[in-house]
């Protein structure tokens, strides 16, 4: 093969014709997946309470309010996984008023307990 037959054969161009669109030099690729769409990026995170909930439920489940807030927050986590945010902040909702009963309930009975104790180990020591 000789130095000039490479330049008497056409370019790849000009076998495409001149009525055809010249390719670009640069590739873009489109990363969003249209199956999960974005969030708005002004839109607050959704709380989901998991850790305050699992307190509850391991430590303060008075009336098993720490149970069923720990059932919301999951949910609340699953929703937020799928890009489901209306239905995520509904059960965060839940969950954290859940949370609060459970916590104010059980810091009511505990300090009741309490009370009760000193009252009744004070009665016994007072002649």
């Amino acid at each position: 093969m000789e130095p000039g037959d490479l330049e008497s054969q056409p370019k790849a161009d000009e076998a495409m014709g001149s009525n055809q669109p010249q390719p670009s030099n640069s590739t873009v690729v489109n990363m969003k997946n249209p199956a999960h769409p974005q969030t708005r990026p002004y839109s607050k995170p959704v709380h989901d309470h998991i850790i305050w909930s699992l307190f509850n439920a391991f430590y303060l489940n008075a009336c098993c309010l720490g149970f069923l807030a720990l059932i919301f927050s999951i949910k609340a986590r699953d929703s937020k996984g799928g890009n489901n945010t209306r239905r995520a902040r509904k059960f965060a909702s839940t969950a954290r008023g859940l949370n609060i009963a459970a916590t104010l309930f059980s810091v009511i009975l505990l300090a009741a307990g309490v009370a009760y104790y000193l009252y009744v180990t004070v009665a016994h020591f007072t002649p």
